[in-house]
């Protein structure tokens, strides 16, 4: 019996039940890793794995379950959990859960793949991490050097009581590779990318081979020597500029998982915490300056946290989050759209079969400014320019954040100019983005795919994307360590 099959028996059952909304969900993942450290190949690891989950409501209450094996027999037997499940839930439940109807969606999406990473021979894979590591460590400073390749092939069928079936399949390549120097007194890193553990796209091979990765290696070995020979940076409050790949982050942190609206509602608390906003706070709150624009689309081609529907089976969508510094929405599932009386914009994401769907951001987006890169740092008099991300803090509501980076420059007079280790920088998540002004135009803007977002209980790790553009900051607190 093939997936739909199997699906539509698992959803048949479940309505005999009678249960008010039934889904099934069958997942397949192919996944492979390849870890170098200084030269030596350390891990290569290569795994498959498929099953289907099922979902159930019944009296206002979840119910789930699943199963690895693909039988008819076994598929039942998860229905009956799911169900008993629901029932010993509804009568302890705090709340009652109503979904709203929804239209039936049907349809497919699929991710461009020029090359299948995964016919691509293991040598060739590990030639590019030696040729790597082989350009790194001419620079004579670097003592360590790391790298990290990383391709996953999904393929998700989810089908409802309502009439969706849908279907979401997509190849993933990434990288990432960092250089350490040393010398008698310190060790710096340098990375290509940064914090989010390699520039993840969903794409094939070619994408790989189109960053021209061992041609920058020259570069980020060179940063490495430099930062060894820096000063720390100053403690002072200052005029900050932010590269792109840092944006991605302060957008995650500080917008991002702030506007999850099961962490709103407390739903999700004790893994990361709570948020300072809350649902009232919709059309009136000033979250950012007017200048700032951010947008939930998780329509963009071929990015990390693109997909065609949700786990809900709710077609991706374009929606405005925060607009001219209010904010206007909040990333929803259909249950928790259905609690302030909005439909889903499509972030019911569950990281496989064997987990229940929880908000994730998808893509969160700062939208471009109208400014070009070059005249923004020209008209900074004065701050600090970081790239590149190292270390981040932020307290159980989303408020107080800490962030550091591997790079910083000096900016005096429009110019970017002396080098500062360890920069880091502090504040507090409204004050900070109304302290915005300036964000870079379309030019300088670029989409990161982040392939290890945290979430739930038991654990699940999302794939998510951000665009964004270097934007500036005023008066903000930076000190080195």
């Amino acid at each position: 019996m093939n997936e739909e099959k199997l699906l539509e028996k698992a959803v048949s059952f479940c309505t005999g039940q009678g249960v008010e909304y039934a889904d099934a969900r069958f997942v397949s993942w192919e996944e492979e890793s390849l870890v170098q450290s200084n030269g030596v190949i350390e891990n290569i690891n290569r795994n498959t794995n498929s099953g289907i989950g099922v979902r159930v409501l019944l009296k206002g209450a979840w119910g789930f379950a699943a199963t690895l094996s693909q039988d008819e027999k076994n598929i039942i037997q998860a229905c009956e959990s799911a169900v008993a499940m629901a029932q010993v839930s509804a009568p302890l439940s705090l709340h009652s859960i109503d979904l709203k109807k929804m239209p039936k969606a049907t349809g497919t999406y699929s991710s461009r793949r020029d090359k299948d990473p995964f016919k691509v021979p293991l040598s060739e894979k590990v030639d590019l991490l030696n040729a790597l590591h082989g350009e790194l460590i001419k620079n004579k400073t670097i003592k360590l050097t790391d790298a990290y390749l990383h391709f996953a092939k999904v393929n998700k069928h989810f089908l409802n009581s309502e009439g969706s079936c849908v279907q979401n399949s997509w190849t993933e390549s990434g990288i990432e590779y960092a250089a350490k120097a040393q010398n008698e007194k310190d060790t710096q890193s340098r990375h290509l990318i940064g914090w989010h553990g390699g520039n993840v796209k969903k794409r094939g091979w070619e994408w790989i081979e189109e960053q021209n990765l061992v041609s920058q290696a020259e570069r980020v070995a060179a940063e490495a020597e430099a930062l060894l020979k820096a000063p720390s940076c100053p403690t002072k409050k200052t005029t900050v500029i932010l590269h792109s790949s840092q944006m991605a982050l302060q957008v995650h942190e500080s917008v991002g998982h702030p506007l999850e609206l099961d962490r709103i509602f407390g739903s999700e608390a004790s893994y990361a915490g709570r948020s300072f906003v809350n649902p009232d706070m919709r059309g009136t709150f000033q979250y950012a300056a007017p200048i700032v624009n951010i947008t939930l689309d998780s329509t963009i081609p071929n990015e990390l946290g693109t997909c065609g529907f949700d786990d809900d089976g709710v077609p991706a969508q374009r929606v405005p989050l925060i607009k001219k510094g209010i904010l206007q929405n909040f990333l929803t599932s259909r249950e928790y759209a259905a609690k302030i009386g909005l439909p889903s914009n499509a972030c019911n994401i569950a990281s496989s079969w064997n987990r229940l769907p929880v908000i994730r951001m998808t893509g969160v987006h700062l939208e471009p400014g109208d400014i070009s890169f070059e005249k923004l740092l020209e008209s900074t008099e004065d701050g600090i320019y970081m790239e590149t991300n190292k270390s981040w803090s932020i307290d159980d509501v989303r408020l107080n954040f800490q962030f550091g980076c591997e790079w910083a420059r000096e900016i005096k007079n429009g110019k970017l100019g002396k080098i500062y280790k360890n920069p880091n920088y502090q504040g507090i998540t409204p004050e900070f983005w109304k302290s915005c002004t300036g964000i870079a135009d379309k030019k300088s803007w670029r989409v990161w795919g982040i392939p290890n977002c945290g979430k739930g209980e038991p654990g699940q790790t999302g794939r998510v994307c951000h665009g964004a553009s270097p934007a500036r900051f005023q008066n903000v607190a930076v000190f080195g360590t």
